[in-house]
């Protein structure tokens, strides 16, 4: 009886360490879930090339951003993407009002030469804000292969603070927030009627 309980003490205490491992292992692959989880709900990302495809597009965009609270510093990371293998690409930046960037890793006009073998061109920089809302940062990009210029505009979103669920904003034109971040312009408009008598 005595060796079977040295022979039984041994696998027993293996058998619960093991469960026991495997009990601390589900622990840490949930908190790593729930902390990658955190860590994806601070970031917005977005892309031309989605849901937005342009057909014949001589650029598109993808961007990454941190979502942050009022005088926190948020990360802009923005990829231009193009085919075309010559000529250049110029960038005007320009922020929204209430939004500043941070440093002096932000040059407002930027021109890049194209050649065949890049096709990505980065542009990084910090921003922030002291008030909630959310912002701007608006590029306008030219594309010159040297048969004229093709032009495209970008908005990349800044939120600080909580995501607003929807927003007005007032300015020349009547600018709107739909749910899912879009913006449109809500314009007046008139018609007139004329009525030509024979």
């Amino acid at each position: 009886m005595k060796k079977m309980t040295f022979i039984l003490a041994p696998l027993l205490l293996v058998v619960g360490l093991n469960a026991n491992s495997k009990k601390v292992d589900q622990e840490v692959i949930e908190s790593s879930k729930v902390q990658h989880s955190v860590e994806s709900t601070k970031n917005e990302t977005g892309s031309t090339m989605k849901d937005y495809s342009k057909p014949g597009a001589a650029i598109d965009m993808e961007f990454n951003t941190t979502k942050v609270e009022a005088n926190e510093i948020a990360d802009v990371n923005i990829t231009l993407k193009t085919i075309a293998q010559k000529g250049t690409l110029d960038v005007l930046i320009t922020l929204d009002e209430n939004l500043s960037a941070v440093g002096d890793n932000l040059e407002n006009n930027l021109t890049f030469s194209l050649n065949p073998e890049t096709h990505n061109y980065n542009i990084d920089f910090q921003v922030k804000s002291e008030q909630d809302g959310l912002y701007y940062v608006k590029l306008l990009t030219t594309i010159d292969k040297g048969y004229g210029p093709k032009l495209r505009s970008f908005a990349v979103p800044i939120y600080v603070g909580e995501k607003p669920k929807s927003l007005t904003r007032s300015g020349g034109a009547n600018m709107k927030a739909l749910d899912n971040g879009e913006r449109i312009s809500v314009s007046k408009a008139s018609e007139t009627i004329e009525v030509i008598k024979e």
